[in-house]
């Protein structure tokens, strides 16, 4: 059988050495069990590599929670760079970034963001539960907090999507 050519629309880049995720530094525990085994670098030769001679024309970078605190722009600004080294063959060809939207200043943070060629939309992680390990978000009411909707909307000014990930009891409001 023949693999049609495909784009990989979400997938993950991280250097350990020289970057900032947290979660992948220390052993915060998680419900998804055990990741230790992720909890190194992976690059993006290590990315061609996983593709094992498949036909992958491009690639979607989703962001990877990099030490927002830090720099909201540094992930991008890296990834930017990858793509524009010719040994990445242009990958991740697009990014998805993140951005605090309930943030004063997001719209700063989204014009940094612009400056990067591949940024093609922002994913801010609103799940929310009464379970605690099952909270991603700051708060269980963002999309409807009128500071983070007016964030949301300058989305539009950028033309840049927005990836949702809320969990299923979330729909309605969403």
């Amino acid at each position: 059988m023949t693999v049609p050519p495909f784009i990989d629309t979400h997938h993950h880049l991280w250097d350990l050495e020289n970057n900032s995720y947290p979660w992948l530094k220390e052993d915060v525990g998680h419900f998804i069990g055990d990741y230790s085994a992720i909890r190194q670098t992976y690059l993006i030769s290590d990315f061609h590599r996983g593709a094992n001679g498949l036909p992958l024309k491009k690639s979607v970078h989703v962001q990877a929670e990099w030490d927002h605190d830090a720099d909201p722009v540094g992930e991008t600004a890296w990834l930017q760079g990858v793509a524009d080294d010719p040994a990445s063959d242009g990958m991740p060809n697009a990014i998805i970034a993140y951005a605090n939207l309930s943030d004063p200043d997001v719209e700063g943070v989204l014009e940094r963001h612009a400056e990067h060629a591949n940024w093609r939309g922002i994913r801010h992680m609103l799940n929310w539960s009464d379970d605690p390990k099952f909270r991603f978000a700051e708060s269980g009411d963002l999309m409807s907090d009128p500071q983070w909707r007016s964030g949301f909307k300058l989305l539009a000014k950028f033309n840049v999507s927005f990836e949702v990930q809320i969990w299923p009891w979330q729909l309605q409001e969403a």
